[in-house]
C-alpha cells in the first residue's frame, strides 16, 4: 500500500485526456477501484503504483505524496533521500515512517521486476 498524490494523479489522468474509466481498463482494474484510488480512500500496491505511474509517463517518486510541501523520498539510484524533518510534528513524522516503509517495499518489488 502506497500514499500518493491523489491531486497530482488526476491532473495527469487529465492532461492525458483520459477517462477515469479509460485509465482503469489499461490498469486491468474496475472503475470504482480507480476512483477510490484518485479519491483517496484506497492505496496503491507497489505492482499498481508502477503500472499507475507507466500509464501517465512519470517516475513513481512523481506520484507520491508531500509532506508541507517537501518531497520527502526521492529515489536515485535506490537511495532514499530524507530532507527538512526537523519542524514536523509527531502525526506528519508517523506518515513520514509508512512512507519510508512503503518506499523502500517499493524499491525492492522494482527491483525484483528488473531481475526477472
Amino acid at each position: 500500500m502506497f500514499i500518493v498524490n491523489t491531486s497530482r494523479v488526476k491532473e495527469l489522468r487529465k492532461q492525458k485526456q483520459l477517462s477515469q474509466q479509460n485509465l482503469a481498463d489499461a490498469l486491468c482494474i474496475e472503475q470504482a477501484t480507480y476512483n477510490k484510488l484518485e479519491n483517496g480512500k484506497s492505496h496503491p500496491s507497489a505492482d499498481l503504483l508502477f503500472r499507475l505511474a507507466k500509464k501517465l509517463d512519470v517516475k513513481v517518486n512523481e506520484l507520491m505524496m508531500e509532506i508541507n510541501g517537501v518531497t520527502i523520498i526521492k529515489g536515485n539510484n535506490h537511495e532514499v533521500q530524507i530532507t527538512d524533518l526537523v519542524s514536523l510534528p509527531t502525526d506528519k513524522l508517523k506518515l513520514l515512517q509508512i512512507q519510508l516503509q512503503q518506499s523502500l517495499q517499493l524499491i525492492q518489488a522494482l527491483n525484483e521486476m528488473q531481475t526477472n
